[in-house]
């Protein structure tokens, strides 16, 4: 739960100071959310698989 709250605050950080010209489109924000979202899931299932929470 920690992770996800973390990682919606990186993207809207990256939302605000927009350091790419995608980050000023709508199209270019919903391309970057999916990609990111999945990468944060990638990561997170990695994580538990390799210290599982007993």
């Amino acid at each position: 739960m920690l992770a996800g709250g973390i990682a919606v605050a990186a993207f809207l950080v990256l939302i605000i100071f927009a350091p790419i010209q995608a980050f000023n489109r709508p199209l270019g924000i919903l391309i970057f959310l999916v990609i990111f979202a999945a990468g944060a899931e990638i990561l997170r299932r990695r994580t538990l698989r390799e210290f599982p929470a007993d």
